[in-house]
């Protein structure tokens, strides 16, 4: 009962704090409050001894699927990989050229973002790209003056849905598909259509349902941007392409993703510096890069594993694992994932579920239902993910009149989506 008491409060101070004090600051630093609270909850239990140290030690550092080390490493490899593509000016870049290419019309203006967001999250990750176009997005409809609702809920419903497409476009595809011991391509070859139809279904949605507001026209567009360095964009494209394709076949030629998506990060970063001293340029691009990695992950993961792995060893725990495996049936798994994602955050329930795998015989689909929802339960309410969170934070900002429950008007889209999804699933 404790360790149940612990979590759940933990859990629930870390949504009250994204909701109400995402920021604590002390003195001149600013940190996140959610990922103290989770760091706080960890250290309770290890004090109280419902962990030990011994058993923290051997999870992170354990042989059987990727641990959470090698994860941290992989994501935090990848978002640097992107990052730097962003600092290029690349990703602005190319919106501000769609934007200009397709001006004549709102519904042309939305689809070619939202082709564009959806193909760049495929290859790097919505939450980079989250934080990336959120800003853009707001900037350019106040300068156009047109609502950015459309264009917002585009972004973040397509960024988690195409998310679901390879196993490095988030994070939890990368917990639980590795725990699940699936290769990068057992994984695309599941996947990938699947991730396609479900983005086609929510773009013919989404069109819908703001068919009224896209129907009025746009301001003349005086949007220019341009690349920092075409010879580093090029570079940094070429490490990008080449991680992913040897991260595919990694399986086949004996390599580990993690240590491919670090080798591709280090690569990038001494290119980069070579570079920059022949051409003897000042340019930070590398520290600005370092600097927008998102580091609170780390505790964050670290933290959540000691929570959920103390949970899973609870009699409510082991009877709810009991009841998925009695039923054993994808549609269960789905439901009760896109349930919990919503309530635990989608970070914590896919530990949780990829222990319940560990210990049950689950069926292929059962997994995949699952990973589909830790992506998808983020479409619901902005409590299913971290990027939710930050994705609504970001848009106060900008003095924009949008917040939880104004995005939880939206949720029903992605229920539908996810039950396409899970069918598709099923019968693919």
């Amino acid at each position: 009962m404790f360790v149940l008491i612990i979590v759940i409060t933990t859990i629930l101070l870390m949504i009250l704090s994204l909701l109400f004090f995402p920021k604590i600051r002390v003195k001149h630093i600013t940190l996140d409050s959610y990922y103290l609270i989770t760091v706080l909850g960890a250290l309770v239990l290890l004090i109280f001894g419902s962990i030990d140290v011994i058993e923290v030690k051997d999870i992170f550092t354990k042989n059987d699927g990727m641990n959470p080390i090698q994860i941290i490493i992989l994501f935090m490899s990848m978002a640097f990989l992107s990052i730097f593509l962003d600092k290029v000016g690349l990703f602005n870049y190319l919106a501000c050229k769609a934007a200009l290419k397709f001006k004549n019309t709102q519904v042309s203006l939305f689809l070619a973002l939202f082709i564009l967001i959806s193909i760049l999250t495929v290859f790097t990750s919505n939450d980079i790209i989250i934080l990336t176009f959120t800003p853009f997005i707001c900037y350019f409809c106040k300068n156009t003056k047109i609502n950015p609702i459309p264009y917002l809920i585009g972004e973040f419903f397509a960024a988690n849905t195409l998310s679901m497409t390879l196993i490095i476009g988030n994070p939890t595809n990368i917990y639980i598909a590795t725990n699940a011991h699936i290769t990068f391509f057992e994984y695309f070859h599941k996947m990938f259509i699947i991730g396609i139809l479900s983005s086609i279904l929510l773009c013919v949605i989404l069109l819908l349902v703001f068919k009224k507001t896209l129907s009025k026209p746009i301001t003349t567009i005086n949007q220019e941007t341009h690349i920092e360095s075409k010879f580093l964009l090029i570079v940094g494209l070429v490490h990008l392409l080449s991680c992913t394709i040897l991260m595919a076949i990694s399986n086949y030629i004996n390599l580990d993703m993690h240590l491919v998506s670090l080798f591709f990060a280090l690569s990038l970063i001494m290119f980069t510096l070579v570079y920059m001293i022949v051409k003897k340029e000042k340019s930070n691009i590398i520290i600005k890069s370092i600097h927008d990695l998102p580091f609170a992950f780390i505790p964050f993961l670290l933290s959540m594993v000691i929570l959920i792995t103390s949970l899973s060893k609870t009699e409510y725990v082991i009877m709810f694992a009991e009841a998925l495996a009695n039923s054993n049936n994808s549609v269960v798994y789905g439901i009760s994932s896109l349930f919990l994602g919503n309530v635990l955050n989608n970070i914590p329930m896919s530990i949780l579920y990829s222990e319940i795998f560990h210990n049950s015989q689950a069926n292929i689909n059962s997994i995949y239902a699952v990973i589909a929802s830790s992506n998808l339960c983020a479409l619901i309410t902005p409590l299913g993910s971290l990027a939710g969170m930050m994705f609504i934070s970001l848009v106060k900002k900008q003095d924009i009149n949008f917040n939880f429950f104004k995005f939880v008007k939206y949720g029903f889209v992605g229920v539908i989506v996810a039950a396409f999804s899970l069918v598709l699933i099923i019968i693919l």
